[in-house]
């Protein structure tokens, strides 16, 4: 069986809803969160999801559990 995964704009794994905010994540590795962010800024729907009010924050998970967050909104 495959199994198919495509990102909501192209760059959200996340999306996180309550009453007045919606919140759209990208999931990665610590070290891959430069790629990602990269990645975001560079796409076209970026601009239309921002104007939607939507915020966009990119994850990134080190092994040990540590987070590093970048908001993009």
């Amino acid at each position: 069986m495959k199994v198919w995964k495509v990102d909501l704009f192209n760059f959200v794994d996340l999306l996180a809803i309550k009453r007045g905010e919606v919140l759209g994540v990208q999931t990665t590795s610590w070290t891959n969160v430069a790629a990602r962010v990269r990645k975001i800024t560079e796409s076209p729907l970026l601009p239309l999801v921002r104007e939607a009010g939507i915020r966009i924050v990119v994850h990134g998970w080190h092994a040990d559990g540590r987070l590093r967050e970048v908001d993009l909104s």
